[in-house]
């Protein structure tokens, strides 16, 4: 007998809890017929989020961690709310990468007006005493 993949509630879909199952036991059949359902709503949030480049790239991050965390998923709640969960963590990731400063190869020293380079301890002292 096939797994159903999903049941509708109105506009709702919702995967079934045989299904989860047997994914997180190891049937290919299963996992491959809940990727194929996850995939394409994961993309389109994703999506939303993040150029198209980069969301394919977490959208695969995310599917990967689902099928890694998938044995430890306690069936209490929504899955889906489990797999968007996934999905804003790695999302939040990427835009956390996005952001990141590229270190520089050297740093410039400070040269204050008159020309001659200070130590960090003297630029400290020489602020102090124009502030006074």
């Amino acid at each position: 007998m096939p797994l159903a993949a999903m049941t509708n509630r109105g506009s709702e879909t919702e995967i079934t809890e045989a299904l989860i199952t047997a994914a997180s036991a190891g049937d290919r059949g299963a996992i491959r017929q809940l990727l194929g359902v996850l995939q394409p709503l994961v993309v389109r949030y994703c999506r939303a989020r993040l150029s198209p480049a980069t969301a394919d790239d977490v959208t695969q991050e995310v599917l990967i961690a689902v099928l890694h965390y998938l044995p430890t998923y306690t069936h209490r709640g929504r899955f889906l709310g489990w797999v968007y969960t996934i999905a804003r963590s790695k999302v939040i990731d990427a835009h956390r990468g996005a952001t990141r400063i590229e270190p520089v190869a050297t740093v410039p020293e400070y040269t204050p007006a008159g020309g001659i380079p200070l130590t960090p301890e003297a630029a400290v002292l020489a602020r102090e005493v124009l502030v006074r």
